[in-house]
């Protein structure tokens, strides 16, 4: 019998290629060794997961989202009329999906549609999702119709939230199999999902330019169907049940963590209401401090006590990262009337060019994570990434 072969094995035999090969083999290496790679971790994992993985992070976080984010700020200024403080406030309402992330993966894991639990739900959230950007790129909206902007940036979210949620559990499912390709799936995820936000930032360029901020959202349409169609043609590696019942026994073994999934579901759809009732920041203040509170110590109740403290943990590392969000955009790009001695910026450089910035750190962020962080303990990893998340929130600030 001969030695086996380790992915470790085959990502040296990788880098060797190309060496001494003249310009010709130095040219051609980067793409050589993508190659090599992207077919390493199809051996390792399945090209269906890592074509799935693609059409997930590259095209719907990437470019759909990309750029949905970059139109929002042009199209509630300049069609919608919307002040920061309300646009502020209709942007955590148009988030909440992805609070409820839990509960949508509680419910496909009880709950086959058609014996499966990931093909059917992101089939429908994608119909949905890919008829709001229709409806966004196609209908004129204007003052007064925010809230029906705002429903069907809910839907965009809700079919990226989705898609991105029965992924992750897939390629997590294969990372505790193969852990040795692990570290390069992460890459690989992140790749697809700079490389994705990179293209968004290249289509507003030029759509920016040309003022029609509604054809951003018709640019993403394409990228929102695919989905539709990876969906239904079951890329995504999953085994059909053999029942489309309710497993009542993955809900009893599990009970707490249900409870506290669908706690934390009526939460969020209590937060992002709050957000429509009143505009008082004091009422919405104690509301949210308040479900935090409660959820917080919920979680020590019904969680493990490791998980629960590595979910206190992130909580936490996010609540002291501060955004002002929409209200900081607003202070960078409206003109001398509002902000007085402000930067003024345009949408073009705002968008694009801050976005290129962005897009280039995520890269350096994964060449480090898969050269130094994903050789060191996750501890360490996770107290290096909060400590530089916080400071750069405090310096925005100033």
């Amino acid at each position: 019998m001969g030695p086996t072969t380790t992915a470790s094995d085959e990502r040296l035999v990788d880098d060797s290629v190309g060496t001494g090969r003249g310009i010709h083999g130095t040219l051609s290496y980067p793409f050589t060794a993508v190659g090599n790679w992207l077919r390493m971790l199809s051996d390792a994992v399945s090209w269906q997961l890592v074509a799935f993985i693609f059409s997930c992070h590259f095209c719907l976080k990437g470019v759909t989202l990309g750029l949905v984010g970059q139109a929002g700020l042009p199209f509630s200024q300049q069609y919608l009329k919307l002040s920061a403080e309300e646009t502020q406030r209709l942007g955590i309402v148009a988030m909440f999906p992805w609070s409820i992330k839990p509960l949508v993966g509680m419910i496909s894991d009880v709950l086959p549609i058609a014996g499966y639990h990931k093909r059917y739900y992101m089939l429908v959230v994608s119909v949905f999702g890919a008829a709001a950007l229709v409806y966004l790129g196609s209908v004129p909206i204007g003052p007064g119709q925010a809230l029906v902007y705002v429903a069907a940036l809910v839907l965009v979210n809700l079919q990226v939230s989705v898609v991105d949620l029965l992924t992750e559990g897939k390629y997590t499912e294969k990372m505790r199999l193969v852990p040795e390709v692990s570290s390069d799936v992460v890459s690989l995820v992140w790749s697809n999902q700079t490389a994705g936000g990179l293209l968004a930032t290249a289509i507003s360029f030029f759509a920016l330019q040309t003022k029609n901020y509604r054809a951003m959202f018709f640019c993403a349409v394409p990228f929102s169907v695919q989905a539709i169609f990876t969906s239904v043609a079951g890329l995504l590696p999953e085994d059909r049940s053999e029942t489309n019942a309710v497993k009542t026994d993955l809900l009893i073994k599990h009970r707490s963590l249900f409870a506290l999934g669908t706690f934390m579901g009526v939460v969020c759809v209590l937060l992002a209401a709050i957000q429509l009732v009143t505009t008082d920041m004091y009422t919405q203040l104690a509301v949210t401090l308040l479900c935090a509170i409660v959820l917080s110590l919920s979680m020590f109740w019904c969680m493990p006590l490791k998980l629960a403290k590595a979910t206190l943990f992130l909580f936490l590392t996010n609540t002291v990262s501060v955004s002002f969000g929409s209200a900081m955009q607003y202070w960078y790009t409206v003109d001398d009337r509002c902000n007085p001695g402000g930067p003024h910026f345009d949408y073009l450089f705002f968008t694009v060019y801050t976005a290129i910035i962005a897009q280039l750190f995520s890269a350096v962020g994964i060449l480090l994570f898969n050269s130094y962080f994903s050789k060191i303990r996750m501890r360490k990893a996770l107290w290096i990434s909060a400590v530089i998340s916080s400071a750069a929130s405090k310096i925005r600030m100033r």
